[in-house]
């Protein structure tokens, strides 16, 4: 059985790579997220130096270059989610081998779920259907399918202008 030591080092080694997985996501999305935008200026700006929307297929072909960076967007931050998941999991376990039942994390997924839990005398809850309820994933993939709509739309609108 593994001494106190190492299961110590193993539960902050998990948690680093949590949040170093974390802040990877954040960092890939803000990037996408300006590439994107860059792709939908243009595709509403025109032609430098004229006052004509792009040309239909000009159109077409950003609509599709953006819409491959936002499946590759998804790609990315599902492959992020599902490693940030494992990790904390694995961060859970061992401070459950550390503490018991009643560790943080283990509190703190209670608290995700929607159940009551305390922490220093204090009730906390996640209400559903409330705003705190809204998972951090979600808001992300509604950006992204955001962005591919909006790419269909322009797409079309230039075809037909």
């Amino acid at each position: 059985m593994p001494n106190q030591d190492s299961i110590r080092a193993g539960y902050q080694g998990a948690l680093q790579i949590y949040t170093d997985e974390r802040d990877n996501i954040w960092s890939v999305s803000n990037s996408l997220l300006l590439a994107n935008s860059v792709f939908l200026l243009a595709m509403t700006s025109g032609f430098p130096g004229s006052n004509h929307t792009l040309h239909g297929l000009f159109a077409s072909f950003l609509a599709f270059a953006g819409i491959v960076i936002c499946v590759a967007w998804l790609g990315l931050i599902s492959r992020g989610y599902k490693y940030m998941d494992f990790y904390i999991a694995s961060a859970r376990g061992f401070e459950g081998t550390l503490l018991g039942k009643q560790s943080t994390l283990k509190v703190g997924e209670s608290l995700a779920q929607g159940d009551k839990v305390e922490a220093d005398g204090q009730g906390f809850q996640m209400r559903p259907c409330r705003l705190e309820s809204i998972r951090n994933r979600c808001f992300v993939y509604s950006t992204v399918g955001v962005f591919v709509a909006a790419y269909c739309v322009l797409a079309a609108m230039a075809w037909l202008a």
